[in-house]
């Protein structure tokens, strides 16, 4: 086991550095914000946001900008070495003279002035499960921090120097003291010496630095550093020695998901991979280099204080690079297939072939027998690999290639391609117009349609039907018959994502087609990066495309361009295919190496976290502590012109984010705005319910909700609903008036009249026996002089009783009845009357239009209109 291992590090040890593209680097000094460009620690707290502990006091990092915290002057000159959130959300601080502090976001303040505190230096504090454990410079053991108070923990060690505390992604507390490493469980110890036997014992029970677990390729590793002796792995209970002298001594241990693990010393950065110390620097400013605090955060970004220069960010992309010189042979990859162990194979130009394991890389260097050995194609069959290029052809038994059967080919031959058949036989594409079939008798060309003259790829899908790509359409070959299936001139390239589904590269786009009919015709207007396709694969609902501009690929019904910009080795994908390995690495053939693009990428979500921090108007400014995602039930009037909100997003992994806010009144959506800073500005609002919503998107050109603000514009006062009830009810008011007057001048007229209440009554009760027993207003010569002679009454006391009894004037009262008994007339006595002026005249008019005036006043018809509606 032990040998096995270290052939797979020295194997590895050149193969596996990276390439400049796979760290996104920015570097932040004191033209951003920073306090001072000498760092010290690194940390970052629940909320997201990194604080970084400088010889200048405390910065915050929000992704925007940074906010310094310089008081008490006795943090002034005197580093910040440690820092550490308590589960009250308050943060704890050891400074270079051994001091803690207490910080609550605001200010700076000593722990206690308790003598305990004060003369004791303190060197390392870690959170560990809600308890406070501290370490000291001159006193032994390791202790719980209280409120005021220290106990001491792990007996074990209770009279052993502790020289470091060190907290992993895994919550684990390493302790390195004078007597060796330990793990902090449950107030207690245990060594990670375990075995005793091995030659290192003697250099790992001297003092240490730092030690960490990190979980690589899921197989956990114990990597331990010294500050005299370099790197020590712990692997199945093995130590073994790795780098290291006087020059490198290690100050810093941190991992990633990927399975990485950064180790930071006083001369640069370096990267540790699976059994495999890779001893290049990141970067090469960063060498020389005074490197004492690292941090790799929850989205696996690194961060880098290097003293006298600043904060270094290095954002993973999302591929993995295998170049030229280092470890690629060749300047020019293509990937050939994979076969049944999931090794990758590649044909390197001008060298040979690689074989790509999944922890490392082996090279057959060919250029001895085969001086030009262009390898172009492969196949797995059975357990046979079987490789061409230009009059070559050879087979893989026994970790070595010899020359395979070219019985039946011609001397001289270009192999490009080749594919094996349902019936077990090899299809080779030959001089890219010739099509050949292998069987245990050797070679026999085939015969094909006169119009190919030019094949460019062969692909064999699901069902085992082997295809041909070439100028003149896509070819379907089966049973020895090439037969054309689709008219699809200049097909380079074709794949199956499903069953039923096609898509096929040419020099025009890409075109699907499903159940054999054309569905969709891609070309750069719909996302591609280039219309020349060269290149392509299905996984899953995934499509990779290449081209000589770069990597795109679709999903979700979108294109998604990738280029040497966001990691990719090079953007000339022009020869091979891509292929994946256990459903989370695609890798991709280009012409200055290859690089593996992990899949996960597009199940990962950036989850930024935002926080509202205030709100401003033209009137007061409101400052926000609380944390949440959605923001209720505020109210503004319209004499509030200007209305602005605050943001902190903190999302470091995509450093080309970008920011809108979508803007919805009374649940209709109004307008949509990009922004460059976290803020959003409204002037001038018209009155209504408001919906905002705030978005980033994300490296999959998503757009991802990360806030909403719900806020009502109130109208001025003169244009609210209360206001408009009181306009209403003033008109109104005003529409009276008049009769209100007519009511008093009626009142004031009569005010001096003699008319007794009793006399009134006896009017009204011989006026209505009048009216509707004897008829009177058939007569028409009827007036209130003959009335009042009737009546035995003075005809003023009859007008005032009308007018206040009847409220209406004599001619009214007379015109009323006669218009109603008319009415009764012309509905069910018209037979008696032979004209309908006979029945105004009947009912007491003397003239036509008085009559038609009369009756359209009080019924809104004509009397012939009447008629006619009863007839």
């Amino acid at each position: 086991m032990k040998k096995v291992f270290l052939t797979l590090c020295f194997i590895t040890i050149i193969f596996n550095l990276l390439s400049g593209h796979d760290y996104l680097k920015k570097l932040y000094d004191k033209s951003d914000g920073l306090s001072s460009t000498n760092i010290f620690s690194i940390y970052q707290d629940s909320e997201g946001y990194i604080w970084i502990g400088t010889d200048q006091g405390l910065s915050r990092f929000d992704g925007y900008e940074f906010i310094n915290y310089s008081e008490p002057k006795e943090i002034i000159n005197n580093p910040i070495v440690d820092i550490v959130q308590t589960k009250n959300d308050k943060f704890l601080l050891i400074t270079k003279d051994g001091n803690l502090w207490k910080f609550n976001r605001v200010n700076i303040l000593k722990y206690s002035d308790k003598e305990i505190f004060l003369n004791h230096r303190f060197t390392n504090i870690e959170n560990y499960s809600n308890q406070l454990l501290v370490s000291f410079y001159n006193k032994p053991g390791l202790y719980k921090l209280l409120e005021d108070s220290l106990i001491i923990t792990a007996n074990e060690i209770k009279n052993d120097k502790v020289l470091k505390l060190k907290q992993d992604r895994n919550n684990n507390i390493f302790i390195t003291t004078d007597k060796g490493i330990l793990q902090y469980k449950n107030d207690s110890v245990f060594p990670l010496l375990i075995n005793d036997t091995t030659i290192y014992r003697d250099y790992l029970i001297q003092p240490v630095d730092t030690s960490w677990y990190g979980n690589q390729y899921n197989k956990e590793v114990h990597w331990h550093t010294t500050k005299e002796h370099g790197i020590f792995i712990n692997y199945d209970n093995f130590w073994e020695h790795y780098a290291g002298d006087e020059n490198s001594w290690f100050t810093d241990l941190n991992d990633n998901s990927y399975g990485e693990v950064w180790a930071s010393t006083l001369i640069g950065m370096f990267r540790l991979i699976f059994l495999n110390p890779d001893y290049g620097y990141l970067y090469t400013e960063l060498r020389q280099k005074k490197i004492i605090s690292t941090l790799i955060d929850n989205n696996d970004i690194l961060w880098i204080g290097a003293l006298g220069k600043g904060l270094y960010q290095f954002t993973r992309t999302n591929f993995i690079n295998y170049l030229f010189p280092y470890g690629f042979p060749g300047t020019s990859a293509k990937v050939l297939f994979k076969d049944g162990y999931d090794d990758i194979w590649f044909g390197a130009k001008s060298y040979g072939i690689v074989k790509l394991h999944p922890y490392f890389l082996k090279k057959y260097d060919l250029r001895d027998k085969y001086p030009s050995p262009n390898v172009l194609c492969g196949l797995k069959k059975d357990s046979l690999l079987v490789f061409g290029g230009k009059n070559i052809l050879l087979e893989f038994k026994e970790d070595h290639f010899i020359d395979f059967n070219r019985k039946g080919l011609p001397a001289k031959f270009l192999m490009s391609n080749l594919e094996l058949t349902s019936a077990g036989n090899l299809v080779a594409l030959i001089n890219k117009s010739e099509l050949w079939e292998y069987n245990d008798t050797g070679w026999t060309k085939k015969t094909i349609p006169s119009e190919l003259n030019i094949i460019n790829s062969l692909y064999k899908d699901s069902n085992n039907v082997v295809w041909l790509c070439s100028n003149q359409g896509v070819y379907s070959y089966s049973e020895e018959i090439a037969q054309k299936r689709y008219h699809i001139t200049g097909a380079t390239t074709i794949c199956q994502s499903d069953s039923n589904t096609f898509w096929i590269g040419t020099g025009n786009g890409v075109h699907v087609v499903k159940n054999d009919s054309l569905t969709n015709h891609f070309t750069t207007i719909d996302g591609l990066i280039s219309d020349n396709v060269n290149s392509i694969s299905a996984l899953d609902d995934k499509i990779f495309i290449g081209s000589e501009q770069g990597l795109v690929i679709y999903y979700n019904k979108e294109f998604h361009q990738f280029t040497t910009s966001l990691g990719l080795i090079s953007n000339n994908i022009s020869e091979g295919k891509i292929e994946f390995v256990e459903n989370h690495l695609a890798y991709i053939g280009t012409k200055n190496g290859f690089s593996a693009f992990e899949l996960r990428h597009f199940d990962e979500k950036s989850n930024p976290i935002c926080n509202l921090n205030k709100i401003t108007t033209n009137k007061d400014t409101i400052i926000l502590n609380k944390k949440t995602n959605v923001l209720h039930n505020l109210s503004y009037s319209a004499k509030v012109n200007d209305l602005s909100f605050f943001f902190s997003i903190i999302d470091f992994r995509h450093s080309n984010k970008k920011l809108r806010y979508k803007v919805f009144k009374n649940s209709k959506l109004k307008e949509v705005n990009e922004i460059k800073s976290p803020q959003i500005i409204f002037k001038n609002y018209d009155p209504g319910y408001y919906q905002v919503e705030l978005e980033t998107n994300t490296i999959t050109k998503n757009w991802e909700l990360l806030y909403t603000i719900n806020f009502k514009i109130k109208p001025k006062w003169y244009n609210t609903m209360l206001a408009y009830i009181i306009y209403i009810l003033i008109l109104a008011s005003l529409a009276l008036i008049p009769y209100y007057l007519r009511k008093q001048s009626k009142r004031k007229k009569y005010k001096t009249s003699s008319l007794s209440k009793v006399k009134a009554k006896d009017i009204i009760c011989q006026l209505i026996d009048l009216l509707e027993k004897e008829k009177i207003y058939q007569d028409p010569d009827l007036s209130l002089n003959s009335l009042s002679k009737k009546l035995s009454c003075s005809k003023e006391y009859i007008s005032q009783v009308i007018n206040t009894e009847f409220k209406q004037n004599f001619n009214s009262l007379i015109n009323r009845y006669r218009v109603k008994e008319a009415e009764y007339l012309l509905k069910n006595k018209k037979g008696d009357f032979s004209s309908i002026l006979e029945v105004g005249f009947e009912v007491g008019f003397n003239s036509k239009s008085a009559f038609n005036t009369a009756f359209k006043k009080f019924t809104n018809y004509t009397p012939t209109e009447y008629r006619k509606k009863y007839s």
